[in-house]
């Protein structure tokens, strides 16, 4: 039990800090565009410091040029990918997490639904519970 309090507030952890570090990133992209951004999803993909290549998707909002919008960072279970695409991807489509990351995209949360190492179309080793992998690559995405 102790344990698992443990990766809850790892997790939780995990995500805040990528909700901070993200934030002005996309507030320095909404400046330099003078057009207001369009609701629409990409894939994407970057390279971790050990030079694993992990993918991911990114949902963005419906967007002003004055408004800046929270980021939610969702992944996927063991065995399974990403939400690549938001009406055919099992996450997309049927499973809740996915179907919440879905409906906070289109209230205006900018979204990003990435491959775990060793999952879907990112590359690596499978690591169970390795936090010094698994929280790197959630701040490096």
């Amino acid at each position: 039990m102790r344990s698992c309090t443990l990766w809850i507030w790892l997790g939780l952890v995990l995500i805040i800090q990528g909700c901070a570090h993200a934030t002005p990133q996309i507030a320095a992209l909404q400046q330099q565009q003078s057009t207001d951004l369009k609701q629409r999803y990409y894939q994407a993909k970057t390279t971790a410091p050990d030079g694993t290549v992990l993918t991911f998707t990114v949902y963005q909002p419906n967007l002003t040029t004055t408004q800046t919008a929270p980021l939610i960072v969702h992944t996927h279970g063991f065995g399974l990918a990403r939400m690549k695409h938001p009406n055919l991807s099992l996450y997309g489509f049927l499973l809740p997490t996915g179907q919440l990351a879905k409906t906070a995209w289109q209230n205006g949360y900018w979204v990003i639904s990435y491959d775990q190492r060793g999952h879907g179309d990112s590359q690596g080793k499978i690591r169970l519970t390795d936090p010094e992998k698994e929280a790197q690559d959630v701040i490096h995405i």
